[in-house]
């Protein structure tokens, strides 16, 4: 992020934090995380501590925003979510309990262990029954999304991935011919530095991009952030499911795999576009490594039948 948008970021979220953030003592912030149209705080003030996400978009106070208010209320109350505190539709404000806890295990993510716990906790989420979505999402309409707003800011950065704008096309025409099963909510951004550890269970947080869909989306978007090996993958799948997959659920989890990794690759380019290449390095690296894979086919090797 640009040191003048840091600046402007932080000053509009002290003013908010002033107002919104409960106590009396001035507020202490830092930034913790920060997206295309939200950035998060962590706040401290009369000596507890919250989270404040603030929307950086043009439109604040959604339908969307609203109804992710409202399901974080749902998951908190299902014991995996940060407790919301205050939502201020016209700052486009957040606040939340802050949470307490570790990280989920690096070492753990492929392990027995962590591939448990983490289906598991899918299983918890898609089962959990939240008010009616404003509306339903997947892949398609974020890749046009995305693809959008490269078009406008980087013709020739859209231009550079032509041949694998032409294989998502193939790949969403894959999903669609294999039978879409339930549709359920879904997190949409589940990654280990998403999951903290506490002594009650594992929390979840950054719930912006949830919506209602397909299941599998999730446990594709698992395997893709930890890169798991074809084994992993499958076991995965078959943990999260309880019993070996039917083909027309293989085939939807392989085409998820790939379009997976093709949002997470548009998502980054448009992110380092938006920040002038003074994001973290990492997202560069992450950017090319996923357009390699890509184009190599590598997520989207098959899943191994069993």
């Amino acid at each position: 992020m640009p040191e003048l948008e840091a600046q402007r970021l932080g000053s509009e979220a002290l003013r908010l934090a002033r107002r919104h953030v409960p106590g009396r003592d001035e507020p202490r912030l830092e930034l913790v995380g920060t997206g295309l149209a939200r950035a998060t705080f962590r706040v401290e003030r009369d000596g507890k501590r919250y989270a404040m996400r603030l929307e950086r978009s043009a439109v604040r106070g959604g339908a969307h925003a609203r109804w992710e208010a409202e399901l974080r209320a749902h998951a908190a109350r299902a014991g995996f979510a940060p407790t919301p505190l205050l939502y201020a539709a016209e700052d486009g404000v957040l606040v939340s309990t802050w949470v307490e806890g570790r990280e989920f295990e690096a070492a753990a993510v492929g392990e027995p262990r962590g591939i448990d716990a983490v289906a598991a906790l899918m299983r918890r989420i898609h089962g959990l029954q939240v008010p009616p979505a404003p509306q339903q999402t997947g892949p398609g309409p974020w890749i046009e999304s995305y693809e959008r707003a490269l078009r406008a800011a980087s013709p020739d950065r859209l231009h550079a991935t032509s041949a694998l704008r032409a294989a998502s096309l193939r790949e969403l025409e894959r999903l669609a011919a294999a039978h879409g099963g339930r549709r359920t909510l879904c997190h949409s951004d589940l990654h280990p530095a998403n999951l903290v550890e506490t002594d009650g269970g594992l929390v979840v947080l950054d719930w912006e991009y949830a919506h209602i869909g397909d299941p599998l989306w999730d446990v594709a978007g698992w395997c893709c952030m930890n890169d798991f090996d074809f084994a992993r993958r499958a076991t995965l799948l078959a943990r999260y499911l309880g019993r070996l997959p039917e083909v027309d659920e293989r085939q939807r989890f392989e085409a998820l795999i790939w379009l997976y990794d093709y949002v997470c690759l548009l998502w980054s380019e448009v992110f380092l576009l938006e920040t002038g290449g003074a994001a973290d390095p990492a997202i560069r690296e992450r950017a090319d490594r996923l357009a390699e894979r890509l184009a190599t086919g590598g997520s989207a090797a098959r899943v191994p039948a069993h």
